[in-house]
């Protein structure tokens, strides 16, 4: 459905501009931006602060890191499609807990790992060029106007696989010497359980006063606003995930 009204809004758009409406007295294509109401925040920066936009800026996505090699794994894998979203969310809760500056790059996999580290498979090349075509596909039937059939259809071939989500993040040290590896295991497939259940449990976390009282980060102090999970609960979400379902491990060595 998002994907669905994301294409509804850039074909309105591009509509727009193509058939000049606006200067017809039509609506003019705007960009929306989010606006703290929250007078307790006296700061008039975006989501992301202005130190940190230069950094979000390196990470940002774009043609050049469509694919790219991962250091981590060794190997070529496709920009993650939620990227876009998810790198600007990263770096406003790392400016916020002191990490700011760093580099993000998100990834996706849609098979094993190992297969990805296999020579037979160009080290990646060939399973994200699948990837490719697979979410090019994807987008060309959401423009056609059949994404919800060719959905049904993809959800039934994706469920008789057990689908699981499997997410891995790996942080490197600025000197080079020191390796920390964070993963998060679901079982069920990412898009739609896994997020519904990350979102269910961050909303009956905010609808708990006993939960709200106890959070010490700045952003709770502020009474709010526009923020993520991790800069308002901190490390305090972790428990409610973890007896939600979803597994996690941390590990740190030196290199």
């Amino acid at each position: 459905e998002t994907i669905c009204l994301g294409v509804e809004q850039a074909k309105k758009q591009a509509l727009a501009v193509l058939g000049l409406s606006f200067l017809l007295g039509g609506t003019k294509p705007t960009k929306t931006k989010a606006v703290n109401e929250n007078p307790a925040w006296s700061t008039n920066e975006g989501f992301v602060p202005a130190s940190e936009e230069a950094a979000l800026a390196r990470s940002s996505p774009s043609a050049f890191n469509i694919l790219q090699w991962s250091p981590q794994i060794k190997a070529i894998t496709p920009i993650h499609f939620m990227a876009p979203i998810n790198t600007e969310v990263v770096h406003a809760s790392a400016a916020e807990f002191g990490y700011g500056g760093l580099v993000y790059s998100e990834r996706l996999t849609t098979v094993g790992a190992w297969l990805y580290t296999s020579i037979w498979t160009l080290y990646g090349l060939i399973p994200s060029m699948l990837t490719l075509f697979g979410l090019g596909f994807v987008g060309l039937c959401a423009v056609l106007g059949i994404l919800r059939p060719v959905s049904k259809v993809l959800n039934v071939l994706i469920n008789l696989q057990a689908p699981n989500t499997h997410v891995t993040v790996v942080a490197t040290s600025k000197d080079d010497k020191a390796r920390a590896t964070v993963t998060m295991q679901y079982p069920g497939d990412p898009g739609i359980l896994f997020t519904s259940v990350l979102c269910v449990e961050v909303a009956v976390a905010l609808a708990d006063d006993a939960f709200v009282s106890g959070l010490t980060t700045s952003a709770a102090e502020e009474g709010g606003g526009l923020t993520t999970p991790t800069m308002l609960m901190g490390d305090k979400l972790l428990p409610r995930l973890k007896a939600a379902g979803v597994q996690t491990q941390i590990s740190l060595r030196e290199l």
